[in-house]
């Protein structure tokens, strides 16, 4: 019996707040202990990246290969939240002898390994409750549904997008009141020790809900070909890279061209990340950082409401001119206030002009996704 639409919500609701909460917490911790020093928390966001470049495939195809994906499902919460809980518990042992992390020793490798970890299964349990599971549930409720009470697929993927997005706007407010309420009291350990909790807490909740689910995120179809493309799988997760670099060489040169002009455009991507929440804490008030963060996840809402109407009224392309002109004057002003907000001692206003800039190209950025999407 599949999973109820609420217990997809819940779900997905527990894990958005706990991961959005991590990765703005964990910066915030480092900088207070080793304030004016990005290494630490640049590192560590390198090792999560390498994580999700590395490790996403072959947990993935791991997953796909249970029978008991709601037993796989478990066990994968139980990694990353033991990962979660040795950085977590590791860091607050540390504590001001975070500064041994900016050089690079075995310790620091050891914690890099666990972000990477927790950075990559959080990806693939997030793809698996987002994708196979939003599919589930609406077969599901459409297989058992009356006149009364039907759900299509967009209806399910639109209420689990609502909570994603509910989500990443309150974690940063919620861990922002947690930080100006912790730190006054009892220091920051405390509140990184109470958000470690809270993710071994939601792991318990996930794993129940998840427990009378055997066949977690395989559509019937799936369930009756996993043995014909067991090998598919297998040679897909292994060999990634060569078989992408042969699918590039088949594409004619103005599709390669695009692919490269869009991947050059996310270059140029800034959001509330690591190295940025770092130096914003030596700048300006968690409060101010927490508002940032959620007025980010605001904007993107607003770029995803906004670009069905700019394509309608003003065809893809022209909306797609509009949209790097625009990111690139926001990438300038960030940048010009970026040196401003450095070289002053008093750079309240400066950093303010940053903030802003980043918040009107998360609009754009998401906009230009929605681009994407509409020639697919």
């Amino acid at each position: 019996m599949a999973i109820s639409l609420q217990s997809l919500c819940l779900l997905h609701g527990l894990r958005c707040l706990g991961d959005r909460a991590w990765t703005f917490l964990l910066p915030l911790f480092l900088a207070s202990v080793a304030p004016g020093n990005l290494a630490p928390s640049a590192g560590l966001e390198a090792f999560r990246a390498l994580g999700r470049l590395l490790l996403v495939a072959p947990v993935a195809s791991w997953f796909s290969e249970q029978k008991n994906r709601g037993l796989a499902f478990i066990y994968l919460l139980a990694v990353e939240h033991l990962a979660v809980l040795l950085l977590g518990g590791g860091l607050v042992w540390l504590d001001g002898g975070v500064a041994a992390l900016q050089e690079l020793n075995l310790l620091y490798l050891l914690f890099g390994l666990l972000a990477a970890v927790d950075a990559a299964i959080s990806n693939v349990l997030n793809s698996v409750i987002c994708k196979d599971l939003v599919v589930d549930v609406a077969l599901g409720e459409s297989a058992m549904a009356t006149k009364t009470k039907k759900r299509g697929l967009e209806t399910v993927n639109a209420a689990v997008t609502a909570v994603d997005l509910v989500m990443a706007a309150a974690a940063p407010l919620a861990v922002g009141a947690l930080w100006s309420f912790g730190t006054k009291t009892s220091g920051p350990r405390v509140v990184v020790c109470g958000l470690v909790v809270w993710q071994v807490l939601a792991a318990c909740v996930s794993a129940v809900i998840v427990n009378h689910e055997p066949d977690l995120g395989a559509s019937t179809q799936d369930r009756a070909s996993d043995d014909d493309d067991k090998k598919q799988r297998d040679l897909s997760a292994r060999l990634v890279w060569r078989r992408t670099l042969s699918e590039w060489r088949k594409l004619p040169y103005e599709t390669q061209a695009a692919m490269v002009a869009m991947a050059l455009l996310f270059c140029t991507v800034m959001s509330g990340g690591s190295s940025l929440t770092s130096w914003l804490a030596t700048k300006i008030d968690v409060a101010s950082i927490a508002i940032f963060r959620s007025a980010t996840q605001i904007a993107g809402f607003a770029g995803t409401a906004a670009a069905p109407l700019l394509i309608r009224e003003l065809g893809p392309h022209r909306t797609a001119l509009v949209g790097v002109t625009w990111q690139a004057c926001c990438v300038s002003i960030a940048a010009i206030a970026f040196f401003l907000a450095s070289a002053s001692s008093s750079p309240d206003s400066e950093v303010r002009l940053l903030l802003f800039a980043v918040v009107l190209s998360r609009y754009v950025l998401i906009l230009m996704g929605s681009i994407q999407y509409y020639h697919k």
